[in-house]
């Protein structure tokens, strides 16, 4: 009896030590289960880039073409918002449809400010067709005519045409800096070649063309 009951017992501690050594294993011992991979969280649409989408191409650059470059001139009560909005829709323009602005870009027939609606919004696409297109805008040769005012903004317009084509996400194209370096040594206008040579700066260096241009402007004010 006396036997029985230490065998009992005996095994009765086997048990609960066989028990305790499963619960006090490593976790590293346990069995693993890897937990379900998460699907990725999609970047919530815009209304207005939703509208953009729905848009056959082509039509719909022409119509934001014709609405916001209207705008241009006019008081804009939220200009960053603009800037925004008109970022995300010239990052889905199609090669078709940078050709298009390019063509309105160089009329001479279309308004001014819509031609250079026209360059701000290439500038805004970072994408290496419209860096392409801006260099060629760029490159066309400033007329010369009796109409001084019109000749400056036919100069405005290309150097406005260079600094689209040195905008931080631009300058991270290699062509990006290739072409400003060929404006610098074709480009028949001075003032253009100044502005390339500025824009190239600020893609090798980081400073800003519009803070050069407050340095250069503050040290003509210094030699008076």
């Amino acid at each position: 009896m006396r036997t029985k009951f230490i065998v009992s017992i005996l095994g009765l501690l086997l048990v609960m030590g066989g028990a305790f050594f499963f619960f006090r294993r490593p976790l590293a011992e346990a069995p693993l289960v890897s937990a379900p991979a998460l699907a990725p969280v999609a970047a919530p649409v815009s209304p207005a880039l939703a509208a953009f989408r729905a848009e056959p191409p082509r039509k719909r650059v022409m119509e934001l073409y014709e609405r916001e470059s209207a705008r241009v001139g006019k008081v804009d009560p939220d200009p960053k918002a603009t800037q925004k909005r008109l970022e995300e829709v010239a990052r889905e323009l199609k090669p078709e449809e940078i050709s298009w602005l390019e063509a309105q870009a160089i009329d001479p027939a279309v308004e001014m400010d819509a031609r250079f609606f026209a360059v701000y919004l290439m500038g805004l696409s970072s994408q290496g067709s419209t860096v392409q297109a801006l260099y060629r805008v760029a490159m066309k040769p400033v007329p010369v005519t009796k109409n001084e005012r019109r000749d400056s903004e036919e100069r405005a317009q290309r150097m406005s045409a260079v600094e689209g084509m040195c905008t931080p996400e631009n300058c991270k194209l290699p062509e990006a800096r290739d072409q400003l370096k060929e404006i610098i040594a074709l480009a028949q206008d001075e003032m253009v070649r100044d502005r390339a040579h500025r824009c190239l700066y600020a893609c090798q260096y980081g400073k800003p063309v519009a803070e050069q241009d407050k340095e250069a402007l503050r040290r003509i004010r210094q030699a008076k």
